[in-house]
């Protein structure tokens, strides 16, 4: 049976990243005898084979587009309206900035009855042009207005949006970011990805590692990553650093590692189906984003038990509990990162006792099946407030 409350998710693109991940379990663990569910995005990324086997309806828009593009966004918006109206969907959840942005607007325009945005981390950030940053915040104030609910993924991101005066508490929701553990379970305590790692890229298994899993783009600060590499390995010369993931700087890190005469100890792998079996072969997680919404990659590395070094950014406090899970440091302060790395690599009682500490809360908190019934929930509220009748056992009256 299909349920018959019809819900349409819209996120900008199908790529790898705590966004897409987080939008595609709740797509899959809604009930169907309740939802009845569909997404919209830009195009296939890294994910989209995921996505065509869900068995649920996707519709792929050329016009949504992660840059602006007055034409292309006219475009989208259109489109979106349409898809609306013809579905006669009763809730929109929005996802990402730009699909957030255009995709409430549209929502708003086609009637819809309930709009929800999840905020997975902000398009601004303190390393932007100052007037631009404005610009920015004053758009998500704005669009803030057109939903019913923002969703936050952590309490230091809703802060935040009540500091820069985007929205007030009683607008916003934190449902934390959820995790499928289960492929993580299996993966514990494996040395498979030891081997992997040492028949793949010939890495030593008894090599001291460092990684971080993550796209390679300026957010997530490839060139931090590898330039706090180079001020460890000097103490640390047989550790090696792994970077997990792909993305638009792929060539432009892989230069300046060359540049920086590394290139046997600080590898790129690529986009990696089994980054959740490598991921257990890392004795220290380091971090080096600019900005963050809460972390997806290092709550998996918690759960892992493995111990973080992070960049004090966002929501990345909420999980790297400075001195208990991990240690932090400021964006881009390098040095700090590479001292903490090291104090690290040189402790493994330490290393033990901070991951360990982490896991049973990240479990607790961070389960996907735990994010989907805290959805389900905002949506059954948000219904009943708009003069849907429950229970939801197949049929809803308006």
């Amino acid at each position: 049976m299909s349920g018959s409350i019809r819900v349409i998710h819209v996120i900008t693109e199908i790529v790898m990243g705590g966004a897409t991940d987080n939008t595609l379990l709740t797509v899959e663990g809604l009930d169907p005898e309740v939802y009845s569910v569909s997404l919209v995005s830009s195009r296939g990324g890294e994910m989209y084979e995921r996505v065509t086997g869900g068995g649920y309806p996707v519709r792929l828009l050329k016009c949504l587009r992660r840059a602006i593009d007055p034409v292309a966004d006219l475009c989208c918006v259109f489109r979106l309206f349409q898809i609306f109206r013809s579905s006669r969907c009763q809730i929109v959840h929005t996802h990402s900035s730009k699909a957030g942005f255009l995709g409430r607007l549209a929502a708003v325009l086609a009637g819809v009855p309930i709009v929800v945005h999840t905020v997975h981390g902000w398009p601004f950030n303190d390393f932007m042009n100052p007037i631009v940053r404005r610009i920015f915040i004053a758009a998500e104030k704005w669009a803030a207005g057109l939903c019913h609910r923002l969703v936050m993924v952590s309490e230091l991101n809703a802060s935040e949006a009540i500091d820069l005066g985007i929205a007030r508490r009683s607008d916003m929701k934190v449902i934390y970011s959820g995790i499928d553990f289960t492929k993580f379970r299996k993966s514990t305590g494996s040395s498979q990805g030891r081997e992997i790692l040492f028949r793949d890229f010939g890495i030593p298994g008894d090599a001291p590692l460092v990684g971080m899993v993550g796209r390679l783009f300026r957010q997530k600060g490839p060139d931090i990553f590898v330039r706090t590499a180079a001020m460890v390995l000097k103490s640390h010369p047989h550790a090696r650093f792994v970077f997990i993931g792909d993305g638009p700087l792929l060539s432009e890190t892989a230069e300046l590692i060359k540049s920086m005469g590394l290139e046997d100890r600080v590898i790129l792998t690529g986009w990696r189906r089994d980054a959740h079996i490598l991921l257990p072969a890392l004795d220290v997680f380091l971090l080096t984003s600019r900005w963050e919404g809460l972390g997806r990659a290092i709550t998996e590395a918690a759960f892992m038990g493995i111990p973080i070094v992070g960049a004090r950014v966002n929501g990345v406090p909420e999980v790297v509990r400075d001195g208990v899970t991990g240690f932090l440091f400021e964006a881009e302060d390098e040095k700090t990162a590479a001292r903490h790395v090291c104090t690290l690599l040189d402790d493994p009682e330490l290393r033990r006792r901070l991951g360990a500490d982490s896991r049973e809360w990240i479990e607790k908190t961070f389960d996907c099946g735990v994010m989907v019934d805290s959805i389900d929930s905002l949506y059954r509220e948000l219904l009943a407030e708009r003069g849907f009748h429950l229970p939801f056992t197949g049929g809803v009256e308006s």
